[in-house]
């Protein structure tokens, strides 16, 4: 009978220890991906080649905002937030991605004074797809740990006013 219990209770036991080590080793790849999540992805440059993981601020929010340069909607929001750059810049990352080269994106930020954005070619759509973007422009606000709290597909003037209230 003893031998019995001494089965059982080895059993209960690599189970136990199966379960905590299963347990973290998944915390330590979610932390992981929050990480990632939070700089896009590491491997991410902006049109003056610097990488937004060492840039990027982790004690802000960041607003991803998708768009072109020859979207009036997309015009008048970054217009609305440079307007507003000062409570922009003190609450979130900035980052504008689009489809378009780095030479024009270059050319759109010069003369729209793009000063408090990081500016990504996006030319392979890579991170329109992972995020399925379907049309311009469309916001994501990602939380201090990375999570999207919200997104808006659309003309967006009204949730950038909530973002600074």
């Amino acid at each position: 009978m003893r031998k019995v219990y001494v089965g059982i209770f080895l059993s209960i036991l690599t189970f136990t220890i199966s379960l905590v080590i299963y347990v973290l080793v998944h915390r330590q790849h979610d932390l992981y991906s929050s990480v990632n999540e939070k700089c896009l992805n590491s491997k991410i440059k902006d049109i003056n080649a610097r990488e937004l993981k060492k840039y990027i601020k982790y004690s802000k929010k960041t607003l991803l905002f998708f768009g072109n340069s020859d979207c009036d909607y997309c015009q008048n929001e970054i217009s609305y937030i440079e307007n507003h750059a000062y409570k922009f810049e003190n609450r979130y990352n900035l980052i504008f991605v689009s489809f378009e080269t780095t030479d024009v994106l270059k050319e759109f930020a010069s003369k729209n004074k793009l000063n408090d954005f990081f500016i990504v070619s996006d030319e392979k759509c890579e991170l329109m797809d992972k995020y399925k973007v379907k049309g311009f422009p469309t916001l994501f606000l990602f939380s201090t740990k990375g999570k999207i709290i919200m997104s808006h597909n659309g003309a967006a003037i009204n949730t950038l006013k909530m973002f600074i209230r």
